[in-house]
C-alpha cells in the first residue's frame, strides 16, 4: 500500500524509526539505555541511536516525556524520522529537527488535528471611520474549531504552530479560511488579514 503523506501533517505518517544524532558518541550509551527503559528497541551506530517504533505519534511523545531529558537537553538532540526500511540518504537530512521540536507536535495532537485538517473559522471585527460613523472594513481574526464544535483561542493555536515549527501552515490556513469566511457571509466591505511577514517569501 503507497504511502498518502502529503506536507508538514505527515511528519509521522509511514514512520517506523526514529534516528537521534548526538554530539558526542559516550552520550549514546546513556541515551540507549533511557529509551530502552521504555520498551523501545534500539541500536547504537558511533553518535546516532536508532529506536523502532509502533505509533511514531505516542512514541516520540513517550520518549520526549519520559527519558528524563530536559527541554534544553531536548533542543540539543536532533531527531529524524523515517522508514526503517530505507537508506539515510543525504535528502533525508531536510526532515531532521530538533527532538524537542517533534514532541511538541506530538504532545499537541488537537491543535495539530486543527491545523492539519485547517478547522478554522473567521470572525470579522468591524473597523469604524470615525468620522462618518460607517464600518469602513473588518479585520479577520482567525479561530480554531474543535472536534466538538467549540471554539480555541488562536493563542494556544500559535504557541503550538510555533513550538512545532509550522507557522508557515497555520499562515497560509488563516489567509485562506479569511478569504473563504469573507465570501460565505458576502462582506462587501474590505477585509484586513492578519499575516507573518515572511508569509511574502
Amino acid at each position: 500500500m503507497s504511502c498518502k503523506c502529503k506536507n508538514f501533517d505527515d511528519i509521522f505518517c509511514c514512520k517506523d524509526e526514529l534516528t537521534l544524532f548526538f554530539y558526542e558518541s559516550r552520550v549514546v550509551e546513556d541515551a540507549k539505555n533511557r529509551v530502552e527503559k521504555l520498551g523501545f528497541v534500539c541500536a547504537m551506530e558511533a553518535e546516532m541511536l536508532r529506536i523502532r517504533l509502533k505509533d511514531a505519534e505516542k512514541d516520540v511523545s513517550n520518549i520526549c516525556k519520559n527519558c528524563g531529558w530536559s527541554e534544553m537537553e531536548q533542543e540539543g538532540i536532533t531527531a529524524l524520522l523515517k522508514k526503517s526500511d530505507e537508506p539515510l540518504s543525504f535528502s533525508d537530512m531536510k526532515g531532521v529537527k530538533p527532538l524537542s521540536q517533534l514532541g511538541a507536535i506530538s504532545e499537541s495532537a488537537e491543535i495539530t488535528d486543527i491545523i492539519k485538517n485547517k478547522a478554522f473559522t473567521s470572525y470579522f471585527q468591524p473597523i469604524v471611520d470615525i468620522a462618518s460613523g460607517e464600518i469602513y472594513g473588518y479585520e479577520a481574526l482567525l479561530r480554531g474549531v474543535k472536534n466538538d464544535g467549540s471554539i480555541l483561542q488562536p493563542q494556544q493555536i500559535l504557541d503550538t504552530a510555533r513550538r512545532g515549527d509550522m507557522l508557515f501552515y497555520l499562515d497560509r490556513a488563516a489567509r485562506e479560511t479569511a478569504l473563504k469566511t469573507a465570501a460565505v457571509k458576502r462582506i462587501d466591505k474590505k477585509v484586513f488579514i492578519n499575516f507573518l511577514p515572511t508569509a511574502i517569501y
